[in-house]
């Protein structure tokens, strides 16, 4: 093993930068555990935010857009068709049209590939799952099971465009359907959805506290809270090119929701907290 523990990934590093970023004396031991400690094994790769303005690519979108830079393998010529799907438990607040940061600064970093060579003039698709109201009231708690679901009515007022990239909380394959979701995940999968190209399970909701927005004036990204997680790519784990999505094959990628997704039908409006007060 290398005599420092650190694996393919940077793990180490990236998980010590993580832990040292809080500045707090009383992490000072477990930094010196993690330090001693052998990642040489791990296969995927930290994610994380910390509050603050940055000018590298360490964090937040701007680490998933280095990673999948480097990483991911989707065809330049099947860019368009490879759909980002980003499921949350909470949504943030975006402005008065998606361009100004959901198919903007998010969409961008979250579909970068190797091989790029130019901006697409049409974007990739944009899919939200979050639960809608007859999701959760379907849930195994009823309205209850919305606690854990805190985006909120003033929110969405301001930015009803939103119901047109969002789709239900849907888990029959996993048996999840009624059990409402606190996990947040992203990935990329292919237009017959049998491949995905990445799958990040992190803390970050979709939004610009947790991924961070891109300061115009000076390009730092300011980033407003602590986030992290951990991104699978296919190289490292699978040494293939893609995670296939085929429950029959042992090292097939297990989405924790039905793909495709189903979109929100007219009448439906998402989940917000006010249905608790």
């Amino acid at each position: 093993m290398p005599c420092d523990g650190e694996s393919p990934t940077f793990f180490k590093r990236s998980l010590l930068r993580y832990l040292n970023h809080y500045h707090m004396p009383q992490l000072a031991h477990y930094v010196e555990r993690v330090k001693r400690c052998d990642f040489s094994h791990i296969n995927v790769f930290l994610v994380a935010s910390a509050p603050g303005s940055h000018f590298d690519m360490d964090w937040a979108l701007t680490r998933v857009g280095s990673l999948l830079r480097q990483h991911c393998c989707v065809p330049p010529a099947e860019q368009r068709h490879w759909t980002l799907l980003a499921q949350a438990s909470s949504l943030g607040s975006y402005g008065k049209e998606p361009k100004l940061w959901l198919t903007g600064d998010f969409l961008h970093y979250f579909t970068k590939i190797r091989n790029q060579s130019q901006m697409l003039s049409s974007p990739p698709d944009l899919k939200l799952v979050y639960p809608s109201l007859e999701n959760v009231k379907q849930s195994h708690d009823g309205l209850l099971g919305g606690g854990c679901l805190p985006y909120a009515a003033e929110a969405h007022a301001k930015q009803p465009w939103l119901n047109n990239y969002l789709y239900q909380w849907r888990a029959t394959s996993t048996h999840r359907d009624r059990a409402m979701p606190h996990i947040k995940s992203y990935t990329r999968v292919s237009r017959d959805h049998k491949r995905a190209a990445y799958f990040l399970l992190t803390s970050a909701n979709v939004s610009k506290a947790a991924w961070g927005s891109i300061n115009k004036g000076n390009a730092a990204l300011r980033v407003m809270s602590y986030e992290a997680g951990v991104l699978l790519l296919p190289r490292f784990v699978i040494n293939e090119d893609f995670f296939p999505l085929d429950e029959g094959r042992g090292n097939g990628l297990v989405i924790p929701y039905d793909i495709p997704p189903q979109k929100y039908t007219s009448d439906m409006s998402p989940w917000v907290s006010d249905y608790l007060m």
